[in-house]
């Protein structure tokens, strides 16, 4: 179960989250000047905003796979076309393709030598297009 992000040449290992999933256009006001009524119509620019997936890093050879691609898009500012995939007791549930993704920030938890809890970290992303199959 979980989410699984697919580029050229990887896999990567499952997201527990995809959060922030949205798309919107602007809005383009004006005002009738003969009547005082506010008109509205669409700029037509979509905006995709900022992804966030969300994983349990858990030792394993993938952390260290991911955490280099994620760096590499950081500080090069790759980006890159793909598809997410949500998987559900081993059958595909949803199939997001994308445009333009580029990591944009990578989020640790604190390290606390006493904590029970898992280590999630938290990734954003923007995207410059996506559509879901």
């Amino acid at each position: 179960n979980g989410w699984y992000l697919e580029l050229p040449g990887l896999v990567s290992p499952h997201f527990e989250v995809l959060s922030g999933l949205s798309k919107k256009t602007g809005t383009v006001d004006i005002v009738d000047a003969g009547s005082n009524v506010k008109y509205k119509f669409s700029s037509q620019i979509q905006d995709f905003g900022e992804i966030t997936l969300e994983r349990t890093n858990d030792g394993s050879s993938d952390d260290l796979v991911l955490r280099n691609l994620i760096d590499s898009s950081i500080q090069s500012g790759t980006k890159y076309a793909g598809v997410l995939i949500k998987q559900h007791y081993n059958q595909e549930v949803y199939r997001i393709a994308f445009e333009g993704l580029r990591f944009v920030e990578e989020n640790y938890p604190d390290f606390d030598v006493n904590s029970e809890e898992k280590q999630n970290v938290s990734i954003a992303a923007t995207v410059d297009t996506w559509i879901l199959l």
